[in-house]
This record gives C-alpha cells, sequence and structure tokens, in this order.
C-alpha cells in the first residue's frame, strides 16, 4: 500500500495518523485516498468544511494544540490539510522573502544535505514536532 501522502506538510498527532493507516488499510485504500476522499466530502458539505475551519482557527490561534485536534479522525484528515495547506503557503513566502546570507544560508543547507527546500521544511516541521529542543539547543539540527 502506498502511504505517500501528497500533501508535504500533512501533520497529525501520532495517535490520530496511526488511525488514519489503518482506516486507510481497513478500507483497502492509500493513504491518499483516503484524503482525497475526504477533502472532497468537504466540498460537497459545507456544515463539515466548516467545522474543520472553525477547529483550524482555533488550532492556529494556540501554540499547544494537541488537546484541540477534533475526536472524529474524518475532521481531524480536513484540519490536517488545511493546516499543511497554511504551512506551505508560509513557506513559500519566508523563502520569497529571505534575501543575502539568509537565502545563501538556506541553499548552503540544501545542498550540503542533498535535499530540496521543501524537504528541509519537512524536517524542520518533524524535528520540531519530536519536540527535541529540551535535549540541546537546536542550532545544529541540520547537521544530523
Amino acid at each position: 500500500m502506498n502511504d505517500k501522502i501528497f500533501n508535504n506538510y500533512f501533520i497529525l498527532p501520532a495517535d490520530k495518523m496511526d488511525e488514519f493507516k489503518a482506516t486507510a488499510a481497513k478500507l483497502g485504500c492509500t493513504t491518499d485516498d483516503l484524503l482525497e476522499l475526504q477533502l472532497d466530502r468537504a466540498q460537497k458539505d459545507p456544515d463539515f468544511m466548516a467545522r474543520a475551519i472553525q477547529k483550524t482557527e482555533e488550532m492556529t490561534r494556540r501554540e499547544e494544540t494537541t488537546d484541540l485536534w477534533p475526536n472524529d479522525l474524518n475532521e481531524c484528515i480536513v484540519v490536517a490539510a488545511i493546516i499543511g495547506k497554511l504551512l506551505e503557503q508560509g513557506a513559500e513566502e519566508l523563502v520569497v522573502e529571505l534575501e543575502g546570507e539568509e537565502m545563501d544560508l538556506l541553499e548552503r543547507v540544501c545542498r550540503q544535505l542533498g535535499i530540496s527546500y521543501d524537504e528541509l521544511m519537512e524536517q524542520s516541521i518533524d524535528y520540531w514536532l519530536q519536540g527535541r529542543s529540551d535535549e540541546d539547543d537546536g542550532s545544529d539540527w541540520w547537521k544530523e
């Protein structure tokens, strides 16, 4: 089964991600298919989409969001996709605003690691989600 989610910034809490993968397997589809199914539902069901947008707005206003995720997996999937799109847009805006030394540093890190900017952003988000900053000051995460 293909578990590649087409939204590069798709983020769910670990327990919801496990449920997401298990549900896709149970339905005999890929996670991409299940995500697409829920996004289609959101487009067709204005109430469902309104709840997802409202939950997303609540979550983006708070630093700690663990307890804010919807109980319903289908809503979680759509909220995660919306948040993912916001992260993607924010990352693109950040790169557009970089100049001089900042842009040079970003390009050097990507070149040194042999990864694209998108992959660097994904790794940065993963690192942040792991909460590894408690172990060190986080300044050398990209060298790992």
